[in-house]
């Protein structure tokens, strides 16, 4: 076995206290990321509350307003059902070297109430 020459390239962002209660918006980004890459997860975590009963949907788009391509299909968070869950999201472009600069996160369906969620990225900079 050979050790994996992208080993050292796998790197991380998070995007804290995003608002999941503004739907049809966009409220937050993921930027500055590198001109190539392979995104390798994102896990929603540290919801302010629990959303097992929540409409609440997010997508993560390669464009504003939900423009270009889904990283992230609108997705439930049901799973955030208590403030200790954490869920990773699924990635519609997991087989894809990305080239934006900066993904979008859109909240689709508002929570109808005050909450927020945290979100980490983990990718490999191919360049």
């Amino acid at each position: 076995m050979y050790p994996d020459p992208l080993a050292n390239a796998v790197k991380q962002q998070k995007v804290t206290q995003i608002s999941i209660n503004a739907a049809a918006s966009d409220v937050a980004t993921f930027q500055n990321l590198p001109a190539k890459y392979r995104i390798k997860s994102i896990t929603a975590y540290d919801a302010s509350t629990g959303l097992g009963a929540s409409a609440a949907t997010l997508g993560i788009f390669t464009a504003a307003a939900g423009g270009g391509s889904a990283v992230v299909a609108a997705t439930l968070l049901t799973a955030l059902s208590a403030t200790s869950k954490l869920s990773d999201l699924t990635l519609a472009l997991a087989n894809d070297v990305r080239t934006e600069s900066t993904l979008y996160i859109r909240n689709v369906v508002a929570h109808g109430s005050a909450a927020t969620i945290s979100l980490y990225l983990e990718y490999v900079d191919l360049t």
